[in-house]
């Protein structure tokens, strides 16, 4: 994103910012949003600049030597992870090798100079290493023109430690001649056969993987014809303190997906079934496909509450729990309470609908939630503004102690209109999920939304919460001159988020 490197000279010193350099590489902030990095791995020291002098204009970047007063603001990596969530897949897994190629545009019906070709190769040969020191080291490009061998584990993927799952590699050109490609799992984390053999005009060949213990493992393949490219992978053999069972919509079935912090899918697992009550279950056993999916046939039996448990062969803590019966607790949808529409953000006003929810309490990943109101198949309730971004489970714990669950995904924002009123002139919007507020008395929020009265954009004059309740927004533009007298359509937009639409009445 170019940009500089700004020294802190002291309080006192005048001017007290520099910058120093420009772009040089990757900053260990960098690295960690790319997955090259741990976040512990990212300094404290990170700052930016506000109300900074006038003689600094910060679209005239990189420019070194620049001098200039003004506020420094301290972030830690902790702040990033807090707003945007941790970085997934993270730097255990994320991909380290990349292809690059360089596209010369000319004019058309015209031909590139010899100079113009030469000055072009001269950026792909010099792009290898420079990629390498910026990425310290952490990362490799490769900018050779080589046909396409692909891995289908790339550029990551799982298997449980002990057990074995099938790999694939495919060509988009299948190869004239036959081709042996060597394989190698150089960390002793898992373990792959030494080559494998491709017949000439073969568009793939699968070879096993076998988990030996819990570690990141990097396969690379090298094909004998260089003409094409070497593979690579990296495959997270995990244990159960890495994995975890998470319930899946498959139409007329029960299913489960094995797959881990990183999102990784985990194939060949062995998932067992067991009841509690009456009814019948089929397969009693089912091993995970590619997509890491188990699926069975539940039929309940006939007690008020059946439960069913799907766990991982041998490690039973890693298992989803389905209940079911007149009296066992349902979730049925977890929306936004404006729209009705799902989506889900810190500082929204969200709704569970589903069937024997009373006197429930509603846990968010393990966390209870404030509660605005609670009914057999309904529940209003607050979704804090510190809760992290990212994957979640939504929990209704009933008094019995029943568990319903829902698995959601926290978003930055999740806009919904409850409704609008016109006064003079002006337009107020009572709305939830606009995202975070500022500090002080006033609480405006953050991003700052676009409000659209059919198809015109307005700014609004105030977004903030609404006498200071949790949730609840109000959002207030002056009605623009030209518009229509009686309904009108009204919706907003934040931070490419788009709310339901409503109709407001302008007189």
């Amino acid at each position: 994103m170019e940009g500089e490197r700004i020294q802190d000279r002291g309080i006192g010193m005048e001017p007290e910012f520099l910058t120093t350099d420009t772009v040089q590489g990757y900053a260990p902030l960098d690295q960690y949003l790319m997955g090259f990095r741990p976040d512990g791995d990212v300094p404290d020291t990170l700052f930016y600049v506000t109300n900074y002098s006038p003689n600094v204009w910060p679209v005239l970047h990189p420019l070194r030597g620049v001098g200039f007063d003004g506020t420094r603001n301290f972030v830690t990596i902790g702040d990033v992870i807090q707003a945007m969530g941790r970085r997934t897949p993270d730097y255990t897994v994320a991909q380290r090798h990349f292809r690059f190629a360089f596209i010369l545009v000319v004019a058309q019906g015209s031909q590139p100079s010899a100079a113009d070709l030469a000055q072009i190769d001269t950026y792909r040969q010099q792009f290898e290493p420079f990629y390498l020191l910026a990425s310290s080291h952490n990362a490799t490009a490769d900018t050779t023109l080589k046909r396409s061998m692909q891995i289908s584990l790339s550029p990551a993927g799982g298997v449980v430690a002990g057990t074995a799952t099938t790999a694939g590699i495919t060509f988009q050109t299948p190869p004239a001649a036959a081709m042996r490609i060597q394989l190698q799992a150089p960390n002793g984390y898992a373990s792959v056969p030494p080559s494998v053999d491709v017949p000439a005009g073969a568009a793939g060949v699968s070879f096993p993987v076998a988990g030996v213990k819990a570690g990141v493992e990097e396969v690379q393949a090298t094909p004998s014809d260089a003409a094409y490219e070497t593979a690579f992978a990296r495959v997270q053999v995990a244990d159960a303190s890495l994995l975890k069972l998470v319930p899946v919509s498959v139409p007329g079935s029960v299913a489960v997906e094995l797959t881990d912090a990183n999102n990784l899918t985990y194939s060949g697992a062995r998932i067992v079934a067991s009841l509690d009550s009456g009814g019948s279950v089929s397969p009693p056993a089912a091993l995970t496909d590619a997509q890491g999916r188990a699926v069975f046939q539940w039929t309940p039996g006939t007690a008020p509450i059946n439960t069913l448990v799907l766990a991982l062969d041998g490690a039973p803590s890693v298992s989803a729990k389905f209940v079911a019966g007149s009296a066992a607790p349902l979730i049925t949808a977890v929306v936004n309470s404006a729209s009705f529409a799902p989506g889900i953000a810190p500082g929204t006003l969200e709704t569970i609908f589903g069937y024997n929810l009373a006197g429930g309490k509603v846990l968010l990943s393990g966390t209870a939630l404030p509660l605005l109101y609670v009914s057999d198949g309904q529940i209003n309730f607050y979704v804090p503004q510190d809760a992290p971004q990212g994957p979640a489970t939504v929990t209704v714990v009933t008094p019995s102690g029943i568990e319903a669950d829902a698995s959601v995904n926290l978003a930055a924002v999740a806009p919904g209109i409850f409704g609008g009123a016109v006064t003079g002139g002006t337009l107020q919007i009572y709305c939830t999920g606009l995202g975070p507020t500022q500090a002080g008395g006033a609480q405006q929020t953050v991003l700052t939304p676009t409000v659209f009265i059919g198809a015109v954009p307005v700014a609004p004059i105030a977004s903030g919460l609404w006498q200071g309740i949790p949730g609840l927004y109000q959002v207030v533009v002056t009605l623009p001159d030209g518009i229509a007298p009686g309904p009108q359509p009204v919706m907003l937009s934040v931070d490419l988020a788009h709310s339901n639409p409503v109709t407001i009445v302008v007189p």
